[in-house]
């Protein structure tokens, strides 16, 4: 008889554990995400997570130029590449960042400063918050500004961050081919600025 309840509370916490990794509790699918689908900016991406690539925006001035840096969390990556799909829970952080520049003896050259924005995607694969303004498409969207850094400032996906991603909709709304991590496994080349497949 003991045996049997042992048995019947094993069962009890692999089906609580299930639960919850799939949001079914109330416990958030990421440690990013709150019950409610509040997304929270990541901290310390640049000392543990992959750094995916860097795109170089040219401005219309010195003062204008930014670098977009995109990070995800290492596991994540590797089963993109084994799958071609980002897995349910996907965190992907960009991190502008404005630049100075000068002529250096390597010739013309830039570099990044400080952080001014920083944009926040998660993967959402069951499309948890159906009537949340901040999530769609398979993702939740969240942007934070460098002046109040822990506060989410965008209101709707729609409109705050979805227009910069429709070209990128046939990679799931993700630009690849500036992430030479993810570039090199693809099974095609690139053309005009999209992955062969």
């Amino acid at each position: 008889m003991r045996r049997h309840w042992v048995f019947v509370l094993l069962a009890l916490c692999a089906t609580c554990t299930a639960l919850a990794l799939e949001g079914g509790t109330g416990t958030p699918f990421s440690p990013y995400v709150d019950e409610s689908g509040n997304i929270r900016r990541p901290e310390g991406y640049r000392d543990t997570w992959t750094h995916l690539g860097t795109y170089f925006i040219v401005g219309d001035s010195e003062q204008t130029h930014r670098m977009h840096s995109v990070y995800a969390e290492k596991g994540y990556l590797d089963s993109y590449n084994q799958t071609g799909q980002w897995p349910d829970g996907t965190v992907l952080i960009k991190e502008v960042m404005r630049t100075a520049g000068a002529q250096l003896t390597t010739g013309a050259s830039n570099w990044a400063t400080e952080p001014e924005v920083w944009f926040v995607m998660v993967k959402d694969n069951k499309r948890r918050f159906p009537n949340h303004p901040l999530w769609g498409e398979g993702w939740g969207w969240a942007l934070y500004r460098s002046e109040r850094p822990n506060v989410q400032v965008a209101k709707n996906y729609k409109q705050d961050c979805l227009g910069c991603h429709v070209p990128a909709k046939e990679t799931d709304f993700i630009y690849l081919q500036g992430y030479p991590s993810i570039r090199k496994k693809t099974d095609g080349p690139l053309k005009n600025g999209r992955l062969g497949r």
